[in-house]
């Protein structure tokens, strides 16, 4: 490999760095929010700032991992 595909590779792994964490994210508040509507909860508080925790703790989780 070249020194130019080398640095294309960690332009790659980079940005999968991004993508991945944002996906999982992204998915378990869609997953979290279909859970709600299935189980005909109201919009509460408690439920308005769950998008803010499972941001903070996926985005935690996937870092750690």
């Amino acid at each position: 490999m070249n020194l130019r595909a080398l640095r294309e590779l960690r332009g790659m792994e980079r940005f999968f760095a991004i993508l991945v964490p944002i996906a999982v994210v992204q998915w378990t508040l869609l997953v979290t929010q279909a859970l709600l509507v299935a189980s005909g909860l109201a919009l509460s508080m408690v439920s308005s700032m769950l998008t803010a925790i499972v941001t903070v703790v996926g985005v935690a989780t996937v870092m750690h991992l």
